[in-house]
């Protein structure tokens, strides 16, 4: 057996995969079991479990630090997992015994390109596609046509998947300098995804894009992390007064976060400014009504969600429609 694939003729390639949830949750409990602990009724075994994609080169080492935390606090510590996940037994293999030399072992094996796109691709925070990896992951050592090669031979180990080796990756990147680099132009390939999906929302393609938009969640939650969050999207609304078309946008997620959030007093504030939008019009429209229900001003809220039920029908809108039916009822 070989931890990659030779390449050569009459070879049978076999990708074993992580134990199933029951199997890793029993692992960590007979591992737990050794150590005199018990953790049969502990409630967050089986989300400890799947943090560590039930792979058993984290699953033991993360048993072993029972004696000194809990499974709760293992959890709360997961971020730094390359500092927590250290031990093992007395005959594991010296490259077995932490998980960064584990997985180090894996990084000697690529090639200088295999390494550098490895790094480069933990930007992302979710499932990528090819398109995406040949935008953000290309220049400086990689060229976009050999992307494709390249990501192929890392999927055949397979060394890209996983919060672990993403984690590792991520390391690399830092090391390289090049981190900011990659997460703009991580951050630019997801805001246009984002525009594509804005221009095709208010359209019959509405199921489509929705679909587009829940795979993609955890890369636009990544990007969105890079960009503005509430405090300076106030901050931005103020400096720069008019109706800009990217301030009305500004505007209309900054009333969306506050009603989230449950501040409706500065809401209406911002979503009045909204103006003509395209189809953020009727989202707007909608969270307005909603807070001003908050407020007390009934009439007003059902007034504004009928018209946005009617624009919603005369157009084949769904989501927006959807919303404006639930605040109403």
């Amino acid at each position: 057996m070989g931890r990659r694939p030779l390449a050569v003729a009459g070879e049978r390639v076999l990708m074993p995969g992580p134990p199933g949830e029951g199997e890793a949750v029993e692992l960590f409990r007979e591992r737990a079991g050794r150590l005199g602990v018990t953790a049969d009724d502990d409630p967050y075994v089986r989300e400890l479990c799947g943090r560590l994609e039930g792979i058993p080169l984290t699953i033991e080492p993360a048993a072993g630090r029972l004696g000194a935390l809990s499974p709760g606090q293992l959890l709360k510590r997961l971020d730094d997992r390359f500092r927590l996940l250290t031990g093992g037994g007395r005959d594991a293999l010296p490259r077995h015994r932490t998980l960064r030399t584990a997985i180090g072992w894996s990084h000697e094996l690529c090639t200088p390109e295999e390494r550098l796109l490895w790094s480069r691709l933990s930007v992302f925070a979710g499932r990528f596609d090819l398109e995406a990896a040949e935008y953000v992951c290309n220049g400086g050592g990689l060229h976009c046509d050999d992307v494709l090669d390249v990501l192929s031979a890392l999927l055949a180990q397979p060394v890209v998947a996983g919060c672990s080796t993403r984690a590792y990756g991520a390391e690399w990147l830092e090391a390289t300098g090049d981190a900011v680099r990659l997460r703009r132009r991580d951050r630019d390939w997801y805001v246009g995804l984002a525009t594509w999906c804005e221009l095709d929302w208010f359209s019959p393609r509405q199921n489509e894009v929705a679909a587009r938009v829940e795979a993609e969640l955890p890369n636009l939650r990544g990007a969105l992390e890079y960009c503005l969050g509430r405090h300076w999207l106030e901050r931005s609304v103020e400096l720069e007064p008019g109706h800009d078309h990217t301030r009305l946008k500004a505007l209309w997620v900054l009333g969306h976060v506050a009603v989230l959030q449950g501040d409706t007093v500065p809401a209406p504030a911002a979503l009045q400014e909204i103006g003509e939008l395209n189809s953020n019009v009727p989202m707007g429209q909608v969270e307005l009504a909603m807070a001003r229900a908050f407020l007390g001003d009934l009439p007003d809220a059902v007034r504004g969600c009928e018209e946005v039920r009617r624009v919603c029908e005369d157009h084949g809108e769904r989501w927006a429609r959807s919303y404006a039916l639930y605040v109403l009822a």
